[in-house]
C-alpha cells in the first residue's frame, strides 16, 4: 500500500482524547415549517457557507440543524435582522455549477489501505490511511458518504479505477491530505533550518542559509468583515488548489499556499458546548467564522473557562492510554498510534494550556455533534485544518 512518505516525519502527540461513541445520536430539530427546500438549493447554500467559513458540517442536501445554525450565524455576521431560517437560493447563484466531476488519480488509490480494528495492530502500522475511495472523496469534498453514493448511483465507489469520473459537490477549495503533508513537511524543514542557523551563530561560525520564508495559514483568509452574500470569491481568489500545494517546487520546500493569514492575536475562539459550535470572533466581538464540533460528555466534560493555544501540530501521533481517557492519569499500558486521516485525533492537534485538552480532527466526521469526546473539541478534518491556519500560540479560546 502506497502512502505519501512525508507522513513519516510527523511529531508525536502524548496527550489527547479518543472519541466516545456510546452516546445515542440526538435528533436534529426541524429548522423550518412547511415544505422542505429543494435538495440542490440546500447543496448550493451549504457550499456557500462552507466557502465563507460558516461550516454546515458535511454537505448532504438536507436543511438540518447545523446548516440552519450556520445560515443564521452568517446572517448575524452580515448584520441581517431579524434572523431567519428561510433563504433564497438565487442569492447564491455565484456557486455555479453546484456539482463537478473528479477523475480518480493514481495518488488517490495509493492513499488507501487497511486499518486494523485492534489497537495493538494499528500501533504497528506506519500510517492510518483512508480505508476506501468513498471515505477519501467524502472528506475531500466535505460531503457525507451516503449523499456521495446518492450522487453516483450505479457506481461502486469502492471499486473505482484510475481515470474513473465521480460527481461531487463543487467545493472550493477541496480538502486534500497532500496539502496537509506538504505543510507538515515544510514546517519540519523550517524548524531544522532555524535550528542550524541558531547553532552556527552561537559558535561564531558563518551563518547557515536562511530558512524558508514564513508560510501563511493553510486556509481561506478570515477577516473581521465577511464578504456580502453577493460576493462569492472565485476559485482564483480563494486558497489555491491542494494539487498546486502538493506539486510546488522542492527547491525551498515551500508549498504554494497563498492565503492571507488570519490575525490570530485578534481572533478569539468561543466554544459553545451546549450548541456544539465553535465561533470565531474578531474586533468588537464580530462573528467571522463558525464550525460544528463535538464537545466533551457529561462524564468527561470540556473544561469551561478561558484558555490559550500553546502549540499546534499536523499529522500527530496519538498515545492511546485507557487510564488517561477515563481518569486523566497515565499508566504503563498504552498504544502509540501512527498519523493519518484515521488517527483518532485526525490530521491536526491544537493544544490548550489545560493539560490533555485541545482542538483536533476526527476519523469519523459523521459523529460531529452527535456523540461525545473525552473533554476535547473535535471537528471534521477539513474544518480542523482551517482552524489550524487561524490559530497561533497565545490565541484565546473561551469555553462556555
Amino acid at each position: 500500500m502506497k502512502f505519501p512518505v512525508l507522513l513519516l516525519g510527523s511529531c508525536s502527540l502524548l496527550l489527547g482524547t479518543l472519541p466516545l461513541h456510546a452516546a445515542k445520536p440526538k435528533p436534529s430539530p426541524s429548522p423550518t415549517a412547511g415544505p422542505a427546500p429543494a435538495r440542490d438549493d440546500v447543496v448550493r447554500l451549504q457550499i456557500y457557507l462552507d466557502e465563507q467559513n460558516f461550516s454546515p458540517g458535511k454537505i448532504d442536501g438536507r436543511y438540518g440543524g447545523f446548516t440552519a445554525k450556520s445560515w443564521q450565524r452568517y446572517q448575524e455576521a452580515q448584520g441581517i435582522t431579524p434572523l431567519s431560517d428561510k433563504f433564497d437560493a438565487k442569492t447564491f447563484t455565484a456557486v455555479d455549477p453546484i456539482y463537478t466531476s473528479y477523475a480518480v488519480a493514481a495518488e488517490d488509490l495509493g492513499a488507501i489501505g487497511q486499518v486494523p480494528k485492534e489497537l495493538a495492530l494499528q500501533a504497528k502500522n506506519k500510517v492510518l490511511p483512508y480505508t476506501s475511495m468513498a471515505e477519501l472523496l467524502g472528506e475531500r469534498y466535505h460531503v457525507g458518504v451516503d449523499f456521495l453514493r446518492e450522487l453516483n448511483k450505479g457506481k461502486n465507489l469502492d471499486q473505482l479505477k484510475e481515470g474513473d469520473s465521480v460527481k461531487v459537490p463543487n467545493v472550493v477549495p477541496p480538502f486534500n491530505l497532500a496539502q496537509v503533508i506538504a505543510l507538515q513537511h515544510y514546517t519540519s524543514e523550517r524548524k531544522k533550518a532555524l535550528k542550524k542557523k541558531h547553532e552556527a551563530t552561537s559558535v561564531g561560525a558563518s551563518p547557515a542559509a536562511s530558512p524558508p520564508e514564513e508560510m501563511p495559514g493553510p486556509t481561506v483568509a478570515v477577516s473581521a468583515s465577511p464578504p456580502p452574500a453577493s460576493a462569492i470569491p472565485s476559485p482564483e481568489a480563494a486558497s489555491p488548489t491542494p494539487d498546486a500545494a502538493a506539486s510546488a517546487g522542492a527547491a525551498d520546500n515551500k508549498p504554494a499556499l497563498r492565503a492571507t493569514p488570519a490575525d490570530s492575536n485578534r481572533l478569539v475562539f468561543h466554544v459553545n458546548t451546549s450548541k456544539s459550535y465553535l465561533e470565531v470572533r474578531g474586533d468588537g466581538d464580530k462573528l467571522v467564522a463558525c464550525f460544528p464540533i463535538t464537545p466533551g460528555s457529561t462524564a468527561i466534560p470540556t473544561p469551561k473557562g478561558e484558555w490559550h493555544v500553546v502549540a499546534k501540530t499536523l499529522l500527530p501521533e496519538f498515545r492511546w492510554d485507557k487510564s488517561v481517557l477515563m481518569t486523566g492519569k497515565r499508566s504503563d499500558t498504552f498504544y502509540q498510534l501512527p498519523p493519518g486521516p484515521n488517527n483518532p485525533v485526525g490530521v491536526t492537534w491544537i493544544a490548550l494550556d489545560k493539560p490533555g485538552i485541545g482542538m483536533h480532527g476526527t476519523a469519523e466526521p459523521d459523529t460531529i455533534g452527535r456523540s461525545a469526546s473525552h473533554g476535547c473539541i473535535r471537528l471534521s478534518n477539513w474544518d480542523a485544518f482551517k482552524v489550524f491556519g487561524m490559530v497561533a500560540p497565545g490565541t484565546k479560546v473561551i469555553i462556555e
